[in-house]
């Protein structure tokens, strides 16, 4: 355990550190989701899994993703560097207000999670909206949980002790795969919300090892101090909060007009999505989470160059990264989805429907990849206003195109909607940010369609090379896959690299030395 608690003083270490065990934990949510399809199919029961996520994921989203993450880690920032005498009482009151929010929710909503279901999943038939409330009051306990274990991790980033946070994520994966495998077969699809459960009370424990080396001791605190800290953290966190909320109801609506299609799109959806995320939570998020803190002091000291560039030079590592897992999303979505999904009960349709949604998604990646950098970037400006505002109009718009499409366009009319709405979510915080930190847009202008144009010319190359060997694929599963995805994959990947050496491209350097120090260090 003593690697829990080294610590780590650059962006570059902490960005691979949390990509290292975040690629750990994303192939294993690869084989969750393989075990996911194996054992339930495409049909209805996939459905229930994921529509019994849909409350306790909307309470999690607002008071973590929305109070957690606007307000804490800047606010820690602040006084771990100017009133480190308070920074526990901060801490403190922010454990309490939290989990007693999430709690009441939980508790609330539970009680009437019958009426919401049967709101929500209007498209489903009694009995199976039945067993997504069941599911559901497990599952309740996941937020809580992971509220705890989400405050903590973001104390444990601002103290530079980024392994505890890095494999939070992995035990979490492990958990849910322990109820696919073991519980569902004993409890049926109740097991499955146990294992979601257990994930959760993983995810937790593995942050209190390193905890006990910060300044921060968790205990008690008289509601004087709980209502002094919470007068600050409220004025970051509502208009935040606020944003989640937008993106919480286009998710209802979503799941909405999802209940009315042919049984298995919604679960087909967030498979194709989970698929998506991948790359995102590999290499976007790391990039972003890592730099937060470091955009966050720079703001306290104020070094705006300092901001400029960091951001600057995230936002060209995420776009170099995202583009070409794009290109080879776009052009290899149907062997990748049979890959690793074709077992069991999940059959050649639903394997073709996910391929399709998948495409749609693979065109929106690099906006939705983004998001999160603007959102942080953002938040450590003190600009809560601007997501709200972006979100309120982007997922606006989102929700109506989706009210139009559906009956038309099934789940693809409603994939598109949501690329549409992070596309236009992602453009308004872009506008404001390059304002705010007086950024010149024509180099990174043309830094972007250069990398767009080598994105479209790997992926002509890989379109040539899966048609050419993919006529070599027909036979087992390893002839498949090698023929049909690990050539055209590779060569996607050479032809961008080496584009990107012609082009003169220095993030494609700054990965290298990152990846070649790490690995002389080891």
């Amino acid at each position: 355990m003593n690697f829990l608690n080294r610590k780590t003083n650059t962006v570059e270490k902490s960005a691979i550190i949390i990509g290292f065990f975040t690629l750990i934990s994303s192939f294993l949510g690869i084989f969750r989701n393989s075990l996911l399809a194996s054992y339930l199919g495409s049909g209805r029961n996939i459905d229930i899994y994921y529509a019994s996520f849909r409350i306790p994921d909307f309470i999690f989203n607002i008071f973590i993703m929305g109070a957690v993450t606007a307000g804490l880690i800047p606010l820690f920032s602040k006084y771990i560097h100017t009133k480190k005498e308070e920074a526990s009482d901060f801490i403190n009151s922010v454990i309490h207000i939290i989990l007693i929010l999430s709690a009441v929710f939980a508790i609330i909503l539970s009680i009437f999670a019958v009426p919401i279901i049967d709101k929500l999943f209007s498209g489903m038939d009694p009995a199976s909206k039945l067993m997504v409330v069941r599911i559901t009051r497990v599952i309740m306990l996941q937020p809580i949980i992971l509220g705890l274990s989400a405050i903590l991790g973001n104390v444990l980033l601002v103290c530079d002790f980024v392994f505890s946070f890095a494999l939070a994520p992995l035990l979490y994966n492990l958990g849910i795969i322990f109820g696919i495998v073991f519980l569902y077969p004993k409890f049926g699809l109740i097991g499955l919300g146990y294992g979601v459960v257990l994930g959760a009370i993983l995810n937790l424990i593995v942050k209190f090892v390193p905890m006990r080396l910060t300044d921060i001791k968790i205990s008690f605190v008289p509601f004087y101090k709980i209502k002094k800290y919470m007068k600050e953290f409220a004025s970051l966190v509502l208009p935040r909060t606020m944003s989640v909320i937008n993106i919480q109801i286009f998710l209802f609506v979503v799941n909405y007009f999802t209940s009315f299609l042919e049984e298995g799109r919604l679960g087909i959806f967030n498979l194709a999505n989970s698929f998506q995320d991948l790359p995102q939570t590999i290499f976007a998020t790391s990039i972003a989470m890592a730099a937060f803190p470091l955009l966050s002091k720079m703001y306290y000291q104020k070094d705006i160059l300092g901001m400029k560039r960091l951001y600057v030079k995230s936002l060209n590592q995420i776009t170099f990264i995202i583009l070409l897992i794009s290109s080879g999303l776009f052009v290899l979505r149907y062997p990748l989805v049979k890959v690793l999904l074709h077992y069991g009960r999940f059959d050649i349709a639903g394997i073709k429907v996910t391929a399709d949604v998948l495409q749609i998604m693979s065109l929106g990646l690099v906006f939705a990849a983004l998001l999160l950098l603007n959102l942080d970037t953002l938040f450590a400006l003190n600009d809560m206003m601007t997501p709200l505002i972006a979100s309120f109009i982007a997922y606006g718009i989102g929700s109506a195109l989706i009210a139009i499409w559906y009956k038309d366009f099934g789940i693809l009319g409603i994939t598109f909607a949501m690329v549409i709405a992070n596309m236009i979510y992602f453009k308004i915080m872009m506008w404001k940010i390059v304002k705010m930190l007086k950024i010149d847009v024509y180099p990174m202008t043309v830094k972007i369609i250069k990398n767009l144009l080598i994105a479209v010319l790997s992926g002509i190359i890989g379109l040539l090379s899966y048609n050419y060997f993919g006529q070599f694929s027909e036979g087992n599963w390893f002839k498949f896959a090698g023929f049909s995805l690990v050539i055209p994959s590779l060569s996607i990947l050479l032809v961008y690299l080496l584009l990107a050496k012609l082009f003169k491209f220095e993030e494609l350097n700054d990965f290298w030395k990152i990846l070649y120090n790490k690995i002389r260090r080891i």
